[in-house]
């Protein structure tokens, strides 16, 4: 059985997984339309990998999500 927390949390899971998703598509979006810049692509991937690993509840790939994008973001601003 699952105790009321698991239920809370599976709740929220899928509320960051579209969140992630709905990001790397318009980082996609961004990448495909307007001047296919790398860092694009980059924070598009992240997010990927951060909604795989939300889904599949891996920390390897939330991780190297949450690196790549915030990568991606950073070389945006500072470019």
């Amino acid at each position: 059985m699952e105790t009321e927390s698991e239920t809370k949390n599976a709740g929220s899971g899928k509320l960051w997984i579209t969140l992630y998703i709905i990001a790397g598509s318009i980082y996609l979006l961004d990448f495909s339309f307007y001047g296919r810049h790398l860092h694009d692509l980059a924070a598009a991937s992240g997010f990927a990998l951060l909604a795989f690993g939300a889904y599949k509840n891996d920390k390897v790939a939330g991780t190297a999500g949450a690196v790549l994008a915030l990568g991606g973001i950073a070389a945006k601003l500072l470019n």
